[in-house]
């Protein structure tokens, strides 16, 4: 049987890198650049589902909301389709616009009934 370098984290695991086990370092490896990876998947969200850089995802969300006129803490970019957005809603005229384009017909008929 061959020997191995004993981890000084689990000396009953093998030696990965920089004294750890396997198991070890990749924890440390997620702690230490957790940052790093959080901004680069916004990054990408940003990209993907606006088309916007993420600095101007940031710009447009310290707009006021394009229906009701308020600012508050929680601000979102409403998009149609992927790539694309049509403006900045606070989360409450975000969720009653979704409810509305889901009954559009419903309500539309409605309307015109009476």
């Amino acid at each position: 049987m061959k020997k191995y370098r004993p981890a000084w984290c689990h000396p009953e695991r093998r030696y990965f890198a920089r004294g750890m086990c396997n198991k070890c370092w990749q924890h440390a490896y997620y702690v230490k650049n957790r940052t790093i990876r959080l901004l680069q998947s916004r990054q990408h969200e940003a990209l993907k589902d606006y088309g916007l850089t993420f600095a101007q995802c940031q710009l447009l969300r310290q707009q006021a909301c394009e229906i009701c006129g308020t600012r508050k803490p929680k601000m979102c970019i409403d998009h149609k389709l992927p790539g694309t957005y049509r403006g900045i809603l606070c989360n409450g005229c975000n969720i009653q616009l979704g409810w509305f384009e889901r009954h559009q017909l419903s309500i539309q008929a409605y309307l015109e009934k009476g």
